[in-house]
Parts: C-alpha cells; sequence; structure tokens
C-alpha cells in the first residue's frame, strides 16, 4: 500500500489541475504520482511495528517487521538467546532470494513465542524460525509535517 502524504518530493513536480481539466486527467495525474518508479528517494518504508516479545522470564519490546509475503515467521537468534527460549524443534530450510536464486538448506530452530501490544491489551502465540539476520538496514519512519497531518487522520506512528 502506498501512502501519497508520505512522498513530500515526488508531489513537489506534480501541477495542479485547472478548471478546465477533466475528471479523467486528474485521475490520470493522481495514478503516475502513486507510482513507486518516479520516487526520488531510494528509501522504502516497509510495515514495522513496536512489539513486546514474552518468554517465560522475559519479555523485551522490539521492533517487527509485518512481510505478509514470507511463508514463516522468524526471531533473530540474538533475540531468542537473550529471552532464553527452548527450541521446539529443528527444520531443515533452504531460502528462496528474489530472482529465483536459492541458498543452502541449513538447519533452524524453532521457538513458540507470545508476541503482544506494547499496551498489552492483544497478544498471540505462534511458531518462528531462528535466524542470524532476518533483513538489513530497515528504516523508520522520519518525523515530519506528515506525522501531525496522519493524526489528524486518527492514523498512529509507532515506529518513528
Amino acid at each position: 500500500m502506498h501512502y501519497e502524504i508520505m512522498c513530500t518530493e515526488s508531489n513537489k513536480h506534480v501541477t495542479k489541475p485547472t478548471s478546465n481539466n477533466s475528471e479523467k486527467e486528474i485521475k490520470e495525474q493522481n495514478k503516475s504520482v502513486n507510482m513507486a518508479s518516479i520516487s526520488n528517494t531510494p528509501q522504502v518504508l516497509l510495515q514495522t511495528l513496536k512489539v513486546k516479545i514474552k518468554s517465560k522470564n522475559r519479555s523485551l519490546t522490539v521492533r517487527a517487521m509485518y512481510d505478509s509475503g514470507s511463508q514463516k515467521s522468524y526471531i533473530r537468534k540474538e533475540i531468542a538467546s537473550v529471552l532464553g527460549l527452548a527450541p521446539l524443534r529443528q527444520q531443515l530450510l533452504s531460502h528462496a532470494l528474489s530472482g529465483g536464486e536459492r541458498i543452502n538448506e541449513e538447519l533452524h530452530n524453532v521457538y513458540k513465542i507470545e508476541l503482544g501490544s506494547l499496551g498489552g491489551n492483544f497478544n498471540c502465540n505462534f511458531d518462528v524460525v531462528d535466524q542470524d539476520i532476518i533483513c538489513n538496514d530497515v528504516p523508520s519512519v522520519s518525523y515530519g509535517p506528515w506525522i501531525d497531518e496522519l493524526k489528524s487522520m486518527t492514523i498512529q506512528m509507532f515506529d518513528i
């Protein structure tokens, strides 16, 4: 999903429609603004949020990334170690990268975790697979005038 409000640089070159322009021309113009290929910034914002991850004895606030295209849920090995999680089982996995490249099969630990909202009003349990590095350089939303505009639309940003 793409939010035009977050693209201040790409909106500068868009000309405002005149009253003589048809509604179709306005719609076409808006379509071009929403295309990722015209972005002036190389930064892509992924869906992230801050959550509490819990074990029997510890709780940590971590930054989680929501990847609707992933077939598994992952936890960094370092976080599993800090929480003192005990593996439920091991699983042999081969990861496929963009372009179809495959990484050799590796044995991964599988853990049961409890993940919850920071406010504590929502919790869920699920299995996660350990991984040294899940994703490099996932930027947070930078603070700017769009934050206040999002707040006015009752959209909360927790990962700033």
